[in-house]
């Protein structure tokens, strides 16, 4: 049995190499309050670090994700040909399987895009994209509550200073 880890705890980095692990290390330092490291390709939290212009939601969602027993791994998708057809992968995804107790966070750099306020088709960072999927959709879903993932986005963008996104009533957390 591949990737499985006993008692979840983690979030797993593994899939998506080393430079791409830096990269995302770069912009979850950036976006949180909260310091991170990857060891043995896993997120840790460093607790004596703090980022005073990071968010604090965002920090303690990693935190949280990191401790619960759920798995959680991120990968890089990239679009891909398949019979000559171009499957497009949007700039994220999440995908929770309880039987496994585990989830899938996506990012694809490429095509993560968002609109602002006003309408603005802005680039989205593998850093933002996992700001959506994490906190907007899994953790929401692992502590059974449902919300809309953008308001959530938007509490930790606001606090770190990014364009807010334009709100989608359709746009639920699970």
């Amino acid at each position: 049995m591949k990737y499985t880890d006993p008692d979840g705890r983690e979030v797993d980095l593994s899939e998506i190499g080393v430079n791409n692990q830096q990269t995302l290390l770069k912009e979850i330092n950036k976006y949180s309050y909260f310091n991170f490291s990857i060891q043995d390709n896993k997120l840790v939290m460093n607790e004596d670090v703090i980022n005073e212009a990071g968010s604090k939601t965002f920090g303690e969602d990693l935190n949280t994700a990191i401790n619960d027993s759920m798995n959680i791994k991120i990968i890089f998708a990239r679009n891909k040909e398949i019979s000559g057809n171009i499957q497009r992968i949007a700039g994220g995804f999440s995908q929770i399987t309880p039987d496994t107790n585990s989830a899938v966070i996506g990012i694809n750099p490429g095509t993560a895009f968002y609109l602002d306020e006003n309408e603005n088709m802005l680039k989205a960072s593998a850093g933002e994209v996992l700001v959506h999927e994490l906190s907007g959709h899994v953790l929401p879903e692992l502590k059974n509550i449902n919300g809309n993932a953008i308001s959530i986005e938007n509490v930790i963008r606001k606090e770190i200073g990014l364009p807010l996104r334009k709100e989608d009533p359709c746009h639920v957390c699970f």
